[in-house]
């Protein structure tokens, strides 16, 4: 989902959707099938810029490494992100990763798309074993 940030104001954004991710798209062979997809959120303004909070649920079947049979789980996960929009310069070279840096978004103009921030939430919820 596409989202407009310059046309949010005092009130939030409030989305809602059940998207058809395919399997193949995330690329994990330990992964055979997601069902049942809810992703739902708000982006409000805030004193920094936006904040984007987020809830996922769905169902996936995955692979047991150890007897390889199917394993169904349900996943439920929240997410907040802090989204920056400051058209600051990207620091080179190498520097060091803060924690706040893991819950911030860094976006370059003002259009946020939801879609790979679901992609990456469900790629962090498939277990390694």
């Amino acid at each position: 989902m596409l989202i407009q940030l310059e046309q949010i104001g005092d009130e939030p954004f409030h989305w809602e959707e059940s998207p058809s991710i395919s399997v193949e798209s995330l690329g994990r062979s330990e992964l055979l099938g997601l069902s049942g997809i809810s992703w739902s959120g708000r982006v409000v303004r805030d004193l920094a810029g936006y904040r984007l909070e987020a809830r996922l649920s769905y169902d996936q079947t995955l692979t047991c490494t150890r007897c390889l049979a199917p394993l169904a789980r349900p996943v439920e996960d929240e997410i907040e992100l802090a989204i920056d929009t400051s058209a600051a310069e990207p620091m080179l070279g190498e520097h060091e990763l803060r924690t706040s840096d893991l819950k911030s978004l860094f976006l370059e103009g003002d259009e946020l798309d939801t879609t790979p921030i679901l992609m990456e939430q469900l790629q962090l919820n498939i277990p390694l074993k």
